[in-house]
């Protein structure tokens, strides 16, 4: 039996219909594969602008660990904002932080190793990279990864850009827990830490505002402040007017007993500082006269010229007579402290054992007292939500300054259409025409060899 080129191009020919109904089902067979078994992944670039990164610190002067990037903290806060149905571990797992090292670099290792020398590089650029399950779509592969970076902006700049955070200072105490008085003083106090705190933030960027309430830190502290120099004082001048308490017998005991406890802590402080001042002096008597740059000559010690520092950097050296120093002063604010506390107190039960004037409209100013703590507290709600979300304007717009994304969050598929439909249709086209082919051959032959019998 002969066969011919032509042949086999007219058997292909005869079986088209067949071959091209094959290569249709395997596109469509490809297709159904890639959406049964396809994966996404997720990527994006990294840079620390932190001169310390490169160096292997943190802006606080800790080691610098790039997995911090996928902390528990950090992933359990894009669980929590995704509502996602994953453990921290599982999500974890499928995240991957690598340095980008320039190539420079690598020639600059190599070179360094051979000839013996200590090599060290910091990188200060990583990729993440998020690797999605068969079944996740392409936006939500890409929506975790952002939320991975979104929260470690958030985490860097709480950590360690020596921002003071304002905690929730709104005011939700039961009345009827405490008297007047003492929530006059409970709300004085937590309106002077947040206007504290405000300070760090508008000395760090005074022109900041919030893109969502419109407002400067400045004008929040107008708020607080106007509370702080208006209303708190008006809430004490009517307590004090009228001697309004709940319980002036209660309150008298109470405060006798904080008198009792602030004199013990005076006290205490106080003797604490007398035992640093004698440790001062026998330090300082000890020490009298050993050779030093002030009580000696060129003879007596020698003096290093011109020392600005060493190959690691100026260091801050503290000595044993600065720690006492340090701890005297400490004492001793805290002694003065306590006595001022003392003293205030002393006022307050001074206040009300005094006899009232009888012109006094005690009932008048407990309304307006109430009145005006209820309004203090309304106000201290509605001002913490607008600062809270200034602050978090704040702080996305301050870590961009320390982090900056060099690419946009990027996704792609891990498994080509295109070749797979390529895989399929060769492998289809070959089977066709193959078959094609053996079907023809074997029928010619049985045609010749019935022709060669007879």
């Amino acid at each position: 039996m002969k066969l011919s080129i032509w042949d086999i191009f007219k058997y292909i020919y005869k079986w088209k219909i067949l071959i091209i109904l094959s290569v249709v089902a395997a596109i469509g067979l490809s297709v159904i594969y890639i959406n049964k078994s396809q994966s996404y992944e997720s990527q994006v670039v990294i840079k620390f602008n932190d001169a310390c990164i490169k160096e292997g610190k943190t802006p606080n002067g800790d080691e610098f660990d790039p997995q911090e990037i996928i902390s528990p903290d950090v992933i359990t806060s894009v669980i929590e904002d995704m509502d996602l149905k994953k453990s921290v571990e599982n999500l974890r797992s499928r995240v991957k932080v690598k340095a980008i090292i320039p190539k420079t670099e690598e020639t600059r290792k190599e070179s360094l190793i051979k000839e013996g020398e200590e090599y060290s590089y910091y990188p200060d650029s990583y990729t993440i990279t998020y690797t999605g399950r068969v079944g996740e779509s392409p936006g939500m592969v890409r929506d975790i990864l952002d939320s991975i970076v979104k929260n470690y902006l958030d985490s860097y700049v709480h950590n360690y850009i020596n921002q003071i955070a304002v905690n929730d200072f709104t005011f939700d105490e039961d009345l009827g827990n405490q008297d007047y008085i003492e929530l006059a003083e409970i709300m004085s106090n937590k309106i002077d830490t947040i206007i504290a705190s405000l300070g760090n933030y508008y000395s760090s960027d005074s022109s900041f505002r919030s893109s969502k309430t419109g407002l400067t830190f400045m004008d929040i502290e107008t708020e607080y402040k106007h509370l702080r120099d208006f209303t708190i004082p008006k809430i004490y001048s009517n307590i004090y007017e009228g001697q309004i308490s709940k319980d002036k017998i209660l309150l008298i005991q109470k405060y006798r007993q904080k008198i009792n406890e602030y004199r013990l802590q005076e006290q205490n402080y106080s003797d604490k500082a007398a035992m640093t001042k004698e440790r001062l002096d026998s330090f300082a008597q000890a020490n009298v006269n050993v050779p030093n740059s002030y009580n000696a000559t060129a003879e007596d010690v020698d003096i290093i010229q011109d020392v600005y520092g060493d190959a690691q950097g100026d260091r801050n050296v503290t000595t044993t007579y600065d720690d006492l120093i340090t701890k005297y002063v400490s004492d001793l604010t805290s002694a003065n402290n306590a006595r001022l506390n003392a003293g205030e107190c002393e006022k307050i039960v001074e206040k009300f054992t005094t006899e009232v004037n009888s012109d006094v409209n005690t009932d008048k100013l407990t309304e307006e007292i109430k009145s005006d703590i209820a309004y203090t507290k309304d106000k201290l709600n509605s001002i913490y939500t607008i600062l809270n979300d200034t602050i978090n304007d704040f702080n996305d717009a301050n870590a961009i300054t320390h982090i900056s994304i060099l690419t946009g969050v990027r996704y792609y598929a891990l498994k080509s259409l295109s070749i797979y439909a390529v895989l399929f249709v060769g492998a289809a086209l070959m089977i066709s025409v193959l078959f094609a082919l053996a079907y023809e051959l074997i029928k010619r032959y049985l045609i010749e060899s019935a022709e060669s019998k007879e």
